[in-house]
């Protein structure tokens, strides 16, 4: 675990290892050990299966993230599931949504309310999750975040992850960052998803022209494979569409406001 744990890259010492955890955790605060990448390379790598994750969460000192949600969710046999973290992705929903439909796939977008705090640090009942998603045959996300997590519950059910399928869409060649939740033998972690779940600020440089993480795409100001295929697409129409928007979004609170004043008569 030790070999392969991207926390002990990012601290620079084996005690940040679950090695460090169960041999300090008698006598210390093992808290900041326990607030790690949550990527589970250790769980795969540990010879006795451990289940080291699920030791680490009444320790892990994660924020909560706060999701702005959706518009509206729609249950269907195919979903783009969208969580509190990814929530604030927006360009990436709306990017992978057309992806999906120019491939001929309905996806809607679901936005599912469970805290995906409580998702990455086991915290939800695997029967839960089955059961609020039985809905769902085929499930696409936008982060390889939510793609590890959701795969780690739902063993059987399809899961994928919509930046590896424009991936092999893209011409030409790029230096691709796949990141320690996709790819678990990688040490190029950017610990940019740990710094938006932790709430802290690391400084990493990695050279990459295209990330499939989001959030690693927009600490190292690189492109996502979704930007790189449909970004310049959906910019050409934005300014044209963007108004329009704004008349319906202002009708829209009209009205809202209107039907809260009788609401109560």
């Amino acid at each position: 675990c030790v070999e392969v744990c991207p926390h002990v890259r990012l601290k620079g010492g084996v005690g940040f290892s679950p090695l460090g955890f169960y041999a300090l955790r008698p006598f210390y605060d093992v808290s900041e050990i326990a607030t790690c990448n949550y990527c589970g390379a250790c769980e795969t790598a540990c010879p006795i299966n451990l289940p080291i994750l699920r030791d680490f969460a009444p320790f892990a000192t994660f924020v909560e993230v706060k999701g702005s949600g959706l518009g509206g969710s729609e249950k269907s046999e195919i979903i783009l599931l969208v969580t509190d973290v990814s929530s604030s992705l927006e360009e990436e929903v709306k990017l992978a949504l057309v992806f999906l439909k120019s491939r001929g796939i309905d996806a809607k977008p679901y936005y599912y309310p469970k805290s995906f705090k409580d998702l990455l640090i086991r915290r939800v009942e695997e029967n839960a999750i089955r059961g609020d998603l039985a809905f769902a045959k085929r499930i696409y996300v936008v982060t390889p975040e939510e793609y590890r997590v959701l795969k780690s519950y739902l063993k059987d059910r399809e899961v994928v992850l919509v930046q590896e399928l424009a991936l092999n869409d893209l011409k030409g060649a790029y230096k691709i960052h796949r990141g320690c939740y996709y790819d678990l033998r990688t040490d190029n972690c950017s610990y940019a998803f740990l710094d938006r779940m932790s709430g802290g600020k690391t400084e990493r440089k990695l050279d990459f022209d295209v990330s499939l993480c989001p959030f690693t795409a927009n600490k190292l100001n690189i492109a996502t494979p979704l930007r790189l295929l449909l970004g310049s697409k959906l910019t050409k129409y934005q300014e044209k569409i963007s108004p329009i928007i704004e008349i319906y979004r202002d009708l829209i609170k009209k009205y809202k406001e209107e039907l809260e004043w009788y609401e109560g008569l």
